[in-house]
């Protein structure tokens, strides 16, 4: 067991392990040399060279009671409420405030000394034609998950640098790839295409930057093991059409008449035409250059949902 101070050990507890960004840090965070341990709300967990624990991190006896029992010298917390269009507003937003800045006091308390939390390009202020840059851009949230993912960001730094602790607080932008969900891009498409019904998007007119998410999840474990601290984003810097998103995914399926642009109306608030991410602390600090191109992520995102389903209907 590792013990106070014992800063040779690599020890990681990864919170939303079993989320759609969780799950794919983790063989990155095996092949590092991490003793993995994964918490959930579900008792159900089966993943592979990990160490499994499930536990409620929002009641906070709990929280301290499992680091008391890990006691981890690497703290990756990935959890946060993200269910499609509540997560935006909902007050669960203050819970996982208060949950996550117990989770890094107790983390502390019991040796820890490397923290990586999970921000949110909503926590920029959104700029039709902006390139959101970490320490220039305004950080004007405007909804509450953003403002408690800003303010959450911001508790840490200040208590990092009272504790003397390690601290990165990467601004996660569009994540698309298998495990994703069915109500996001491209997972509303490919659902709908693959039963051959009426896929319906919006004028998909709006650019965005989307990353592919082993790319994520690799920069990631690569940023918990670098000593870079403070905002990073993590995207392209590449944004591209939504439409192209949705058109590219029709023809990989080979059904381009199904997919219904404009039937679905944009998004009145809160909707630039084109947002991007600067990515020069990703690419020269961190040392990552995303790798999967868009067809190609795409692509695997299609073969996944294919045996997702066969999966399903086998059981």
């Amino acid at each position: 067991m590792q013990t106070h101070g014992d800063h040779h050990v690599k020890r990681v507890l990864v919170t939303g392990a079993t989320g759609f960004l969780g799950r794919h840090t983790l063989p990155f965070m095996t092949e590092l040399g991490y003793d993995v341990h994964i918490v959930s709300r579900h008792s159900n967990l089966n993943q592979p060279k990990v160490t499994a624990h499930c536990c409620d991190i929002l009641d906070p006896m709990k929280s301290t009671q499992l680091l008391d029992k890990v006691r981890p010298s690497h703290l990756l917390h990935l959890a946060w409420c993200t269910e499609p269009k509540t997560f935006w507003n909902t007050s669960d937003n203050l819970r996982w405030f208060s949950a996550s800045t117990h989770l890094f006091s107790s983390f502390v308390k019991f040796g820890g000394h490397r923290i990586v939390g999970c921000g949110s390009c909503a926590e920029y202020e959104w700029v039709d034609g902006r390139v959101c840059h970490e320490r220039s851009t305004p950080t004007r949230p405007a909804s509450n998950y953003g403002r408690a993912k800003l303010s959450t960001g911001n508790w840490l730094d200040t208590f990092a640098t009272a504790n003397g602790i390690s601290a990165a607080w990467p601004r996660i932008f569009y994540l698309f790839g298998p495990w994703g969900h069915e109500q996001r891009m491209p997972g509303c498409i490919i659902d709908a295409l693959l039963d051959n019904r009426p896929a319906k998007c919006s004028s998909g007119t709006q650019a965005r930057d989307y990353i592919y998410i082993t790319d994520a999840a690799i920069a990631l474990a690569t940023l918990l093991e670098s000593p870079v601290e403070g905002p990073v984003n993590i995207a392209t810097g590449q944004p591209v059409q939504i439409l192209k998103i949705a058109e590219q995914t029709a023809e990989l399926l080979n059904r381009r008449h199904l997919l219904h642009v404009g039937a679905l109306p944009d998004s009145p608030v809160n909707n630039p035409n084109w947002l991007a991410a600067d990515v020069t602390r990703l690419r020269e600090e961190v040392g990552i250059i995303p790798r999967v191109n868009q067809n190609e992520g795409l692509q695997h995102t299609i073969n996944w949902w294919k045996h997702a389903r066969q999966s399903r209907a086998a059981s």
